[in-house]
């Protein structure tokens, strides 16, 4: 067995037992029915993890006509091969989410290139996270799952609950999970049909892809999500609203405390 397979098979193990804690509570499935075009901003800490996370919905969004932003908060730098300086390898990295996003429509994206592996909610990024949200007016943001145990994810919500403390608008947040499934989902969308431009978006992603099977990772986890609602691939969300998501992170540092 070669490394990547190696590595491919401890995330599914994981995966698995992970998933058998998932609670399942009485889901609404999502087909974005809607009168009107919607503004949509994806937070994702890494330049891969909007794709992995929610590649088909943000595919829906874009075939509906809805405006698309997509921030990504670190340079993404971290090493899993040490073929590339950090340097280099963001560089490549920042090229393969544009080549990415390509696959599924006309996105705008923005880079904040904070340190990988030390993404920390400061005052400088809520504000200006502040900003983009009031500017854009956005209906739906979507941003990791709180729960993940990787930093970078969940430092993304913390600025996220910062920024929305000064917004006036009220968007619908919807928390998508990475390789972490979310532990209570309770909003499903079918991603069927649009699976194909999700797999072709994530294998722009050659460096990663050297690293572990990423398209298996998705297509083991969407499917499994897929199950639950009686589709073939499906990405899973929880639907909260700012009040929500501060009682989230509040129960999530008092889990943390006592562990």
């Amino acid at each position: 067995m070669s490394h990547k397979e190696s590595q491919t098979r401890k995330v599914q193990i994981g995966l698995l037992m992970a998933f058998k804690k998932v609670k399942l509570l009485k889901a609404q499935r999502n087909d974005f029915k809607r009168n009107k075009f919607f503004k949509v901003l994806i937070l994702a800490a890494h330049y891969d993890d909007d794709i992995i996370g929610c590649g088909g919905t943000i595919a829906f969004h874009c075939i509906n006509g809805d405006s698309c932003d997509v921030i990504f908060m670190t340079d993404s730098s971290g090493l899993h091969n040490s073929d590339y300086d950090k340097k280099r390898l963001s560089i490549i990295r920042k090229q393969e989410s544009y080549n990415a996003l390509r696959q599924i429509g006309f996105i705008n994206i923005i880079c904040w290139e904070q340190p990988d592996g030390y993404l920390t909610p400061n005052k400088k990024l809520s504000e200006l996270l502040t900003k983009y949200i009031t500017k854009n007016n956005y209906d739906i943001i979507y941003f990791p799952n709180l729960q993940d145990s990787y930093n970078d994810h969940k430092a993304v919500g913390k600025i996220l609950l910062e920024a929305m403390k000064k917004v006036q608008n009220n968007p619908c947040l919807l928390m998508y999970e990475i390789l972490e499934p979310l532990k209570s989902p309770n909003m499903y969308r079918d991603i069927s049909k649009v699976m194909n431009i999700k797999l072709n978006a994530m294998k722009q992603h050659k460096t990663q892809l050297d690293y572990i099977d990423y398209i298996k990772i998705i297509e083991y986890i969407n499917k499994i999500r897929g199950k639950q609602i009686g589709s073939k691939y499906c990405e899973a969300f929880y639907c909260l609203n700012t009040n929500e998501l501060k009682k989230i992170l509040i129960d999530w540092l008092i889990f943390t405390e006592k562990h």
